[in-house]
């Protein structure tokens, strides 16, 4: 079993401003691979495990999480979004 920590781990909190749009960068995400060794390259894949996926995007190489291109996020109907990487 391969262990991996995350350099900001835990529940963090993101805001994500009125005026972003379609394809703005949210927040890159960081992952340490302890035994990198048995990983090729010994580099860490990200993806969304539950939540708001539809809404969003996650490089599976970078961490980088943005919103995805048919997203249609509103405040006033969903003031906020959960989602688990």
């Amino acid at each position: 079993m391969q262990q991996f920590s995350f350099l900001n781990h835990g529940v963090h909190v993101y805001f994500i401003l009125f005026f972003f749009h379609t394809g703005s960068a949210v927040v890159t995400l960081e992952a340490k691979d302890h035994d990198a060794r048995t990983t090729p390259g010994g580099k860490v894949k990200y993806r969304f495990r539950t939540g708001s996926v539809d809404d969003f995007v996650i490089d599976s190489d970078t961490g980088q999480v943005t919103i995805a291109d048919n997203a249609q996020l509103n405040y006033v109907t969903r003031p906020h979004y959960n989602i688990t990487v």
